[in-house]
């Protein structure tokens, strides 16, 4: 995370979105608005609290900046524009985590899986929709795209960690192995074999 100096110079205002947890969200808070309303990431705030104070650093940041903040167990909450932000309160909400049928083994991975889906998700509706900002986009597709967000975090949450190893490494063999190949026209056999069995 960054410094308090360099969270102020740093042009957040220009983000279209700020995703980050809850612990994040207090830094860039407390360095940007203030440590009266600090959002204690050690507590069990609830999601209203943790909504108003993204809404009051949604208006620090120009009213500008989508924030999407991750509050663990309790899911996610939004403050998001629409095109009358400037004039009205900006949209905001919380969904709540995804109901798991196994229990939580690793959370490792968990944000990345969010992020990712979250990303795909918003190019998705970006590519069928044409729309030019996020603001454009409809709640109900907001919405379904965090709900699908929230679904893969918690389910990668649900697998062990060596099962992420095992998918991390046979992911670095195959680009050593694709590597090989461009440099050589040709893979070795014993890469060949290995690669095979994944």
């Amino acid at each position: 995370m960054l410094s308090t100096k360099q969270l102020q110079s740093f042009p957040l205002e220009e983000l279209d979105w700020l995703i980050v947890n809850q612990g994040e969200m207090a830094t860039i808070y407390d360095s940007l608005v203030g440590k009266e309303a600090q959002i204690d990431p050690e507590s069990e705030d609830s999601p209203e609290v943790v909504i108003e104070n993204a809404q009051r650093l949604f208006k620090k940041l120009g009213n500008r900046t989508n924030i999407l903040c991750t509050i663990g167990g309790q899911g996610v909450i939004y403050v998001r524009s629409t095109s009358d932000s400037k004039d009205q309160q900006p949209k905001s909400g919380h969904l709540p985590a995804a109901k798991l049928l196994n229990p939580i083994k690793d959370t490792t991975g968990a944000g990345d899986c969010f992020m990712g889906f979250f990303a795909a998700g918003m190019s998705r509706i970006a590519r069928s929709d044409g729309f030019k900002s996020e603001s454009d986009v409809s709640d109900e597709e907001f919405e379904g795209v965090l709900k699908t967000c929230l679904t893969v975090s918690g389910a990668s949450s649900c697998v062990c960690r060596i099962v992420l190893r095992a998918s991390i490494l046979m992911i670095g063999l195959t680009w050593v192995g694709m590597l090989y190949v461009c440099r050589n026209g040709r893979c070795p056999r014993q890469l060949s074999t290995h690669l095979s069995r994944a």
